[in-house]
């Protein structure tokens, strides 16, 4: 019987995190009903249960994030990459993209498909709105 894949939502300061993670379903045990999304909302808990749900993914990971200077998370990207998990990671190229340079080429050579976010898409929406003075 296949196991369902459950969506994994990770939202932090900046990132988000995406995953689809047959054992997020199994883990509420068979008393209670599937889980259908899981919310960490950081940093409060620390890094570990990011890196946990790093590793937890079973077929896909998606990821978008202003600026990637994680050696740990990093790591953990590549190694799902490395045992068949579809990590796909967008990174921002507006404001971050020197800080994101080390990070983009270790992620390309190690399986993890990443691409720059479109220009058109800055990481801060407001700075690219202009305020108007009120005029009295």
């Amino acid at each position: 019987m296949a196991q369902a894949r459950v969506p994994v939502l990770l939202a932090m300061a900046f990132p988000m995190i995406c995953l689809s993670c047959p054992a997020a379903a199994a883990a509420t045990g068979p008393a209670r009903a599937p889980q259908l999304l899981s919310i960490v909302i950081e940093p409060g808990a620390g890094m570990a249960p990011i890196y946990r749900l790093l590793l937890s993914a079973h077929h896909s990971l998606d990821m978008t994030m202003y600026e990637l200077a994680d050696p740990v998370a990093e790591a953990d990207l590549s190694a799902d990459a490395a045992r068949g998990v579809d990590v796909r990671a967008l990174l921002d190229q507006n404001r971050e993209r020197s800080r994101n340079l080390a990070a983009y080429s270790y992620l390309a050579a190690h399986g993890v498909h990443v691409r720059w976010a479109p220009a058109q898409f800055p990481a801060n929406r407001r700075s690219g709105q202009r305020r108007r003075r009120r005029s009295n």
